[in-house]
């Protein structure tokens, strides 16, 4: 929580859809991507904070304290805590780290990289911290398989020579359009010709 909580308006570019990840590990800022959601969510907080107190309406922070200052990382998860109590979510349940792990697992499964992931985590490529969701990887990798096989279950697959030289001409048709207006022109004639060569062999 500490990264939100730091979070200044200044970080966060509309126009171009970034924030601007100050202080990082390596020293050096580092830009990330906003989603649609998350700028959305964003501009409704900032036309929040625009109807509230001045402190809070004039503060550098995109997530103020009431005063404007900068929120205690500690005071957020006291909140957060909170809001999983009246949901009903379970104690063991620990939101800060649930939450990124949620994250990477379903970005996983549905096809992302690791080293997709890690940007969005903020790891280094290849960092030792992505292995744990490894797991997810190789998951994601046999769906991609599966669905590769049934596409090209269903994909046409000529059977008898006939249907190889039909097939053959209809791609010469669709994809060479100096000779498509002939080819259309002379379809049945083409067929002929085809199956007469053929049934000669």
């Amino acid at each position: 929580p500490s990264e939100p909580c730091s979070l200044k308006w200044d970080d966060v570019d509309f126009e171009h859809s970034v924030i601007m990840k100050r202080n990082t590990k390596s020293g050096k800022d580092k830009p990330l991507r906003m989603s649609k959601e998350v700028t959305s969510i964003l501009m409704d907080q900032r036309t929040l904070l625009e109807s509230e107190a001045s402190d809070m309406r004039n503060s550098p922070f995109v997530f103020p304290r009431r005063d404007g200052g900068k929120r205690n990382p500690d005071g957020w998860r006291k909140n957060v805590k909170e809001i999983c109590i009246r949901a009903g979510i379970p104690k063991s349940y620990r939101p800060n780290y649930c939450l990124r792990d949620t994250i990477a697992s379903t970005l996983l499964s549905n096809g992302s990289t690791l080293d997709e992931v890690g940007y969005i985590l903020g790891h280094e490529p290849g960092s030792p911290m992505m292995n744990r969701y490894a797991k997810f990887v190789e998951s994601a990798q046999q769906r991609i398989v599966d669905r590769a096989d049934e596409l090209m279950k269903n994909k046409f697959v000529p059977k008898t020579k006939v249907e190889y030289f039909e097939q053959h001409l209809l791609n010469e048709v669709i994809e060479d359009s100096n000779s498509e207006v002939e080819l259309k022109g002379d379809w049945n004639k083409h067929l002929q010709d085809i199956k007469w060569l053929v049934e000669k062999e």
